[in-house]
């Protein structure tokens, strides 16, 4: 599990946390938020262990009721809500506290938003109902109001695996092929095969990955999630994995657009149109279209864009 520096803002809200639980004044409504979803949920494991009294090693417990997107539109629908709200008026089974955890609460429906509202308005007595979201301004502002939000920082950087390292430095070398109009002219089949070639190992490598983070994962899930529930967790994996790469994709496109700004080498105009088509590959991303076809429209756009102006 990724820890946090302990001299870290992330750190030192935990803390204070802690310090609430063990004095029996923590907020019924917490929302943590973040960049990174895993570093959000393992800051909401470490508060639930302390609340429930739970091992260091442990990830279930019969007070723990948890929410999660659910389907291919990783959804979470108002019904999924109304069987956790059930949940929380039941009497603890050990203890005398419950703990909720809404997975992606902006996945929520308005209705499923709405029919939470209402507990987190009036709570069950001993009970706290976490928020967890990378994009808090997507939940109801009545949501929102109702919690005491909490901002939760990756945990500490991992390297960069050789191999992605290896895949944004062939990304690299094919924008530079791309400064001489006259290799573009000479070599516009190559350029495009070597579209494919990025696109081609972009995924392979993102399965990869996804299939090791699943291996890990899949133990720490409740047992009693339903077949819908365990493949949006997969498939939320795959998004996050997804999502870390196309931040290294786009810090590398625009250090680039910055060096050709600054060189004179290319007009500003397409270094805007660029970074433009950039986010618009990560807008469909958004929408569901496969990565392969998303990152092929960026790179086919890319070269359009560069070749145009050389």
């Amino acid at each position: 599990m990724p820890g946090f520096s302990e001299d870290s803002r992330t750190a030192r809200a935990l803390r204070t946390l802690e310090t609430a639980i063990a004095e029996d004044r923590l907020p019924h409504g917490i929302l943590l938020y973040g960049d990174d979803l895993a570093s959000l949920e393992n800051a909401c494991l470490r508060l639930t262990r302390k609340l429930l009294g739970m091992g260091d090693d442990a990830f279930q417990h019969p007070d723990l009721h948890e929410m999660r997107p659910r389907g291919a539109a990783r959804i979470i629908a108002v019904e999924q809500a109304r069987d956790l709200i059930k949940e929380l008026n039941h009497a603890p089974s050990q203890g005398i506290r419950k703990v909720a955890v809404a997975h992606e609460a902006d996945r929520m429906k308005a209705a499923a938003a709405n029919a939470l509202l209402k507990t987190l308005e009036e709570p069950s007595k001993n009970t706290t109902i976490f928020l967890l979201s990378t994009k808090p301004y997507a939940l109801l502002d009545t949501v929102r109001s109702r919690c005491q939000r909490f901002r939760v920082e990756s945990g500490a950087e991992a390297e960069r695996l050789p191999e992605w390292s290896e895949w944004l430095n062939l990304y690299r070398a094919w924008l530079k092929s791309l400064r001489s109009s006259e290799q573009v002219r000479k070599n516009s089949a190559g350029l495009v095969l070597g579209v494919f070639g990025l696109v081609y190992r972009f995924e392979s490598l993102l399965s990869q990955w996804t299939a090791e983070a699943w291996e890990k994962a899949k133990d720490t899930l409740p047992q009693d999630l339903d077949e819908k529930e365990t493949k949006a967790v997969q498939s939320g994996c795959r998004k996050g994995i997804r999502a870390k790469l196309f931040i290294d994709l786009e810090t590398e496109t625009q250090a680039f657009a910055v060096e050709q700004g600054e060189s004179g080498n290319f007009p500003a105009v397409a270094i805007s149109q660029a970074v433009e088509t950039l986010e618009s590959a990560a807008g469909l991303l958004e929408l569901n279209v496969k990565e392969t076809a998303a990152l092929e429209h960026f790179l086919l756009n890319s070269l359009r864009i560069w070749a145009a102006s050389s």
